[in-house]
């Protein structure tokens, strides 16, 4: 458990002005410096231990560090945009904490610590996101940007194998157009609970609860079965894929489509 305060998403937001943000960046704050230990970080004064770089993407790097000798993951922003660009990207971030408890009570598989935490890089106050890190959780994720941690051996022969493990998988998807949450790409990762392959939804500052009409959604269903599709792929390592033929073939495109769509019509078939 986090034991560090929750901030408030009212008072995150007053650090993520524009001559804030410039002045950490004139800090010399990066990635780099980070990991190297040549940017202080603190939490009520406390020391954080930046060990290592979990994952980063246009928005957010994600480290692993250790904080009261426990570890977490902790997520800060990239300095790749405009100061005011990066201050409306990181205060959607902000409703991740929120987001993951919402979607947490409704029984999808989600960060299971998450919070918005006030630190001081190097002296600068700043609203970090604080969590989990994957490999503490009682059940496997695998992250498409960590190939090498990925599935490591399947045993499927065709189409119909994968849709099989994928049956909680395409039960998730149900669960999420029925409830009306709309979701990105990025949002969509695999993971592995009691040997059950279900989604684990992350990167949730930009959902949004909305009414999915009669219209709408078999054109969500097909997104979201693709969402899911492409991060099954991807929670494979190279190795279990150059190790099974089915999979090769998905690789160089021959069997990709059959895939597809015979998962989307799965999907459709799920009461």
């Amino acid at each position: 458990m986090i034991d560090t305060p929750q901030l408030s998403i009212e008072k995150a937001n007053t650090m993520l002005t524009v001559e804030n943000l410039v002045s950490i960046w004139k800090t010399g704050m990066s990635t780099k410096n980070l990991v190297e230990g040549k940017t202080r970080i603190t939490v009520e004064g406390i020391e954080v231990k930046i060990e290592s770089l979990l994952g980063s993407g246009g928005t957010k790097a994600v480290y692993s560090v250790t904080l009261n000798c426990k570890k977490y993951a902790m997520a800060i922003c990239q300095y790749n945009d405009a100061p005011g660009i990066i201050s409306e990207k990181w205060s959607s971030c902000l409703c991740e904490p929120e987001n993951t408890k919402l979607l947490q009570n409704q029984g999808f598989l989600v960060n299971e610590e998450s919070r918005i935490v006030h630190v001081a890089i190097n002296g600068y106050d700043f609203p970090a996101l604080m969590m989990k890190r994957y490999q503490d959780h009682p059940f496997r994720i695998y992250d498409s940007k960590n190939r090498i941690q990925g599935i490591p051996f399947s045993a499927v022969k065709g189409v119909d194998d994968c849709i099989s493990e994928l049956q909680s998988v395409r039960k998730d998807i149900r669960k999420l157009i029925k409830a009306g949450i709309v979701l990105i790409g990025d949002s969509f990762t695999i993971c592995s609970q009691n040997n059950i392959l279900r989604l684990y939804l992350n990167d949730l500052g930009n959902l949004q609860y909305d009414e999915i009409t009669c219209d709408e959604i078999d054109g969500v269903l097909v997104k979201y079965s693709n969402f899911a599709r492409i991060a099954y792929l991807n929670a494979h390592s190279d190795i279990a894929i150059r190790n099974n033929s089915f999979f090769s073939t998905l690789r160089i495109g021959c069997t990709g489509e059959p895939l597809k769509t015979n998962f989307i019509d799965s999907v459709r078939g799920e009461d």
